[in-house]
Order: C-alpha cells, then sequence, then structure tokens
C-alpha cells in the first residue's frame, strides 16, 4: 500500500504515515520500495520481523476476543458483530 492511502485508511496526515513509517523501519518492522514507474511513490512493505510481530499480534488479539466475546450475550454479541461490521465498511 502506498503511504497517501495508508494515511487515508488510517484517517490521519501523510506526515503523521511518514514519521510512524521511518520508526517501523528503524525498528527492522517494515521498508520503502519504489513504486515502479513512480519514483516518487513508495510502497509500504512489512520485513520479516514485521510479518512475525503481526502475527504475534494478532495471535494476542484473538485470545482476548475469545477471552471476552463469552461475557455477552447472544444478542449483544450479535449487536456488536454488526456495529464492527458497520464500523468496518465505513474505513474500509
Amino acid at each position: 500500500m502506498n503511504m497517501k492511502s495508508l494515511g487515508e485508511k488510517l484517517a490521519v496526515t501523510t506526515g503523521t504515515v511518514t514519521i510512524t513509517v521511518d520508526r517501523l523501519e528503524k525498528g527492522g518492522y517494515a521498508r520503502r520500495v519504489p513504486q515502479k514507474g513512480d519514483r516518487r511513490t513508495y510502497i509500504i512493505e512489512l520485513t520479516p520481523l514485521g510479518e512475525q510481530a503481526f502475527e504475534e499480534h494478532h495471535k494476542h488479539h484473538r485470545r482476548l476476543t475469545e477471552e471476552l466475546l463469552p461475557l455477552l450475550s447472544e444478542d449483544e454479541s450479535s449487536a456488536f458483530i454488526k456495529i464492527l461490521q458497520k464500523l468496518n465498511q465505513h474505513l474500509f
């Protein structure tokens, strides 16, 4: 994904994306790759370390979800899922 699109999806400025990507690059989690046909545009890719960190975060998120969802009734769970789907459609 290019930095402009990433900023739009996250509802932040391109400056914020630049600072964040700088930090991710410094940590070895992401890299900028020049986009073919447009040297001014970079695609942001996860490095193997970034992919590993994402997978660990995803596993943690899944465990929390599995722990918290049973606290909701069936009606609450259904309403919660509908709300999340609505928000997801708006954001993406």
